[in-house]
């Protein structure tokens, strides 16, 4: 099932409960990187989402791996449209809505008490990285785990200057770059691959950048989605990928 599928439920026109069961939801990335992620999830009961916006990461999670997961939000409106979201999906007994900073996850969140947290493309837009990273140490139990995505230094290159600084990037990583501040802050790189291939980057450019208008992004996004299936290729090696995907494991508490 395409990414996002679920949200046919709260669609208001046949149309678009059709178009969503069929296609899943009209963001092109959104696709690449769920299927690029999902490969990382463990199998844990107690799970968080940092940074979890329109929630579609943390309801992925669930119809994945089926547990239960806490969607932390950082904006008062994103927190309001997701709880409504959850709710009306039915979903509210197993994915719970709150709010709260990355950098300070540790205060609304109980230390010690995640098994797994997810970073989906949150890291660049936090104001000190390595302060959200101990944060994010100190709410998980010994060997409890971290799915890191973020974008890459081509990521620019790609999207745009002006559409990367939009959407509020504050910098870009390499391996070497998470590597250290993983170690940093409490953790231990177990897997990693780069994704979002530099067809499919330009396939993005081209959707993002170069259209417009919601409806015809809707029409040529299932389009572009196919041929991000058959143009993706995870490397372990940057070879113009613009994202970067990463499981890690906490080695050890941080001060």
């Amino acid at each position: 099932m395409s990414c996002g599928w679920w949200e046919y439920r709260i669609q208001s026109s046949f149309l678009m409960r059709l178009y969503t069961i069929l296609f899943g939801v009209p963001d092109l990335h959104s696709h690449i990187r769920f299927r690029a992620v999902k490969k990382l999830f463990q199998r844990k009961s107690r799970n968080v989402e940092v940074g979890a916006g329109k929630g579609i990461m943390s309801i992925g999670f669930y119809y994945t791996v089926k547990k239960p997961i806490i969607a932390v939000t950082y904006q008062i409106e994103e927190f309001e449209h997701l709880k409504n979201k959850i709710k009306k999906l039915g979903l509210d007994c197993v994915i719970k809505v709150m709010q709260g900073d990355a950098m300070y996850i540790d205060s609304c969140i109980k230390r010690y008490s995640t098994e797994q947290v997810l970073l989906i493309d949150v890291l660049e837009h936090v104001y000190d990285d390595l302060k959200a990273l101990k944060a994010i140490n100190n709410i998980l139990v010994s060997g409890g785990y971290l799915v890191i995505s973020c974008p890459t230094p081509y990521y620019p290159y790609y999207f745009g200057i002006e559409f990367d600084k939009a959407i509020g990037h504050l910098r870009h990583y390499t391996l070497k770059d998470l590597k250290t501040l993983l170690e940093r802050s409490g953790f231990k790189i177990l897997d990693y691959y780069y994704y979002t291939s530099s067809t499919n980057s330009l396939l993005c450019r081209i959707y993002y950048a170069h259209i417009r208008r919601h409806y015809y992004k809707a029409l040529i996004m299932p389009l572009l989605s196919i041929l991000s299936l058959i143009f993706e290729k995870r490397n372990r090696h940057c070879k113009g990928h613009s994202s970067l995907a990463i499981l890690a494991i906490k080695s050890g508490d941080v001060i």
